[in-house]
């Protein structure tokens, strides 16, 4: 479908945070539409090193592409988008459990918690398990949902967030893991967010952290330099977004994140010659999906309404 189309791109736009037209430039654009496929729009794929135009903001510090896609297309890419990261998704739901732990302690089991960009719904289903059954799911890719257990199935939603999806009730916790990044307009979703707080309901943020060691050292080689990230957080654009909104009590950490071993060689910036082999030898000494646990580039953030 998008290689039919002339024109990807939409209008150009200001910082998606604080509005100002004053940048300098972080990285050209690399599209090779040749190159996007299924994967190219789903969660924790090979990365291909393609972005877009990247931008960062002289106000705020946030990284941005001032060249988005047109938002049509960028829905379509998602809602078509596959998925092949159930493990992986799993891995993740331990580190967010674990970065969230006196959060979920504060909370009752009648407490009402949304969960944003949910996938396949792992964090919903350990969630659930703790015992919380007021719970929702929001995901536009069908084949993610489709890799659901039954019963949290049933409590994901199919599409992007808005009041009428989630028919305007009010939550204590709103989640929302490595998405941000994705969103056309991140100030109009975090403000929604509050909007659907309950007084003193708690929003969580999940975001790569492109003031990290790790991501500084890669530069355009790092994963989070891709093409589904229409702009990229570090510590301080992620508290100014906060503030901006009106959220208190604003804590933000790095995220000590559970990564197997395929998992980090697949983000290796090598050849998929030697890429390839060597997750297939791992595979073969069954030492794949050995888990190892490490703060590799991703922060947390926890806010209050």
């Amino acid at each position: 479908m998008i290689k039919n189309i002339k024109n990807i791109f939409g209008k150009s736009r200001n910082c998606p945070i604080c509005n100002s037209n004053k940048f300098k430039f972080f990285l050209k654009e690399k599209i090779d539409l040749n190159l996007l496929n299924n994967f190219s729009f789903a969660s924790r794929k090979n990365p291909e090193f393609l972005r877009h135009q990247l931008v960062k903001c002289l106000k705020c510090n946030l990284i941005y592409t001032n060249k988005p896609m047109k938002q049509e297309i960028i829905n379509s890419l998602y809602s078509s988008a596959d998925f092949n990261s159930s493990i992986y998704a799993e891995q993740a739901t331990k580190a967010y459990i674990y970065g969230l732990r006196s959060v979920i302690s504060n909370l009752n089991l009648k407490s009402h918690i949304l969960d944003v960009g949910c996938g396949e719904g792992s964090f919903l289903k350990k969630i659930s398990e703790i015992g919380f059954k007021n719970i929702l799911g929001i995901e536009p890719s069908k084949l993610a949902v489709n890799y659901s257990n039954p019963v949290i199935k049933k409590k994901i939603k199919i599409g992007f967030f808005s009041n009428k999806i989630i028919k305007n009730k009010k939550f204590d916790l709103i989640t929302f893991f490595m998405t941000l990044e994705h969103v056309p307009d991140p100030l109009k979703t975090v403000k929604q967010f509050h909007s659907s707080l309950n007084n003193n309901g708690v929003l969580s943020i999940v975001v790569h952290d492109s003031g990290s060691i790790i991501n500084k050292m890669l530069g355009s080689k790092s994963p989070i330099i891709d093409i589904e990230h229409l702009q990229l957080f570090n510590s301080s654009s992620l508290k100014y977004l906060f503030e901006e909104v009106g959220f208190k009590k604003i804590t933000i950490k790095p995220l000590k994140n559970f990564y197997s071993i395929d998992y980090l060689i697949k983000l290796l910036p090598i050849p998929a010659i030697i890429k390839n082999p060597l997750i297939n030898f791992l595979i073969f000494l069954r030492l794949n999906k050995i888990s190892i646990p490490l703060k590799l580039g991703n922060i947390i953030a926890v806010a209050y309404k």
